[in-house]
């Protein structure tokens, strides 16, 4: 009998995700605690599981919108071999830098553009993924103070942007803090980012690949 493994890996998490869902609804503080603490370890085991594969099924889509359930965000798309060659690809000229000193802490989420045109949803320490960021960050878990404080930067349109996406879609995804701690980048900070500049919508919208082939979309309001 021929088995497949990674298929037999995928479901084992997405049962996981669900078993732990039941066990969530318990009463005993303590017990759902560490209820939810499975439930996050289940979810990120899911997505990490995910993505590197090609799926594109109506399932794998459903179990996505579960598994984001309550969380803020548009669609989910198919996206195809020609859209990941221009999403890395400049479409407009770079902004200018505009070098003021800024004195602001926090700023408003729906002021911050995003420079690049698509990002994945794990960190690059893949131990971590957006929608358990969000999820926590959401649930009250995580503190918005206890995540690296997000770099930002204005140019002289007055547009601010953020050099941190992965970070800012948590809190996106989130939709619970309408203002978000920042921290003002650099001039030599902005020019070292430069080839992250792909947006292909001025900053407005922003494309997490959650397998190679589907994407989350998320908007600015």
């Amino acid at each position: 009998m021929k088995f497949n493994y990674h298929k037999i890996i995928r479901m084992s998490a997405i049962l996981g995700v669900f078993a732990v869902f039941l066990l969530s609804g318990c009463n005993d503080n303590k017990s759902f605690a560490d209820a939810a603490l499975q439930t996050d370890n289940s979810i990120h085991q899911f997505i990490y599981q995910e993505a590197y594969t090609n799926n594109t099924s109506h399932q794998t889509v459903k179990q996505f919108r579960h598994v984001l359930n309550g969380l803020h965000y548009d669609d989910i798309v198919q996206v195809t071999p020609e859209f990941w060659k221009k999403s890395y690809q400049r479409q407009y000229p770079f902004p200018t830098y505009l070098n003021i000193k800024h004195h602001e802490k926090s700023v408003d989420i729906d002021q911050i553009h995003f420079m690049q045109n698509s990002a994945h949803d794990l960190f690059h320490q893949e131990k971590f993924d957006i929608v358990t960021t969000a999820k926590q960050l959401q649930n009250g878990q995580l503190e918005p103070m206890k995540l690296p404080t997000i770099h930002v930067w204005e140019d002289t349109q007055h547009r601010i942007w953020t050099l941190n996406h992965r970070r800012l879609i948590s809190f996106h995804l989130s939709n619970r803090q309408k203002n978000i701690p920042v921290i003002w980048a650099s001039a030599a900070e902005v020019k070292a980012s430069q080839s992250e500049y792909t947006t292909r919508s001025e900053g407005n919208k922003i494309y997490i690949y959650l397998t190679e082939k589907l994407a989350l979309i998320i908007q600015r309001k």
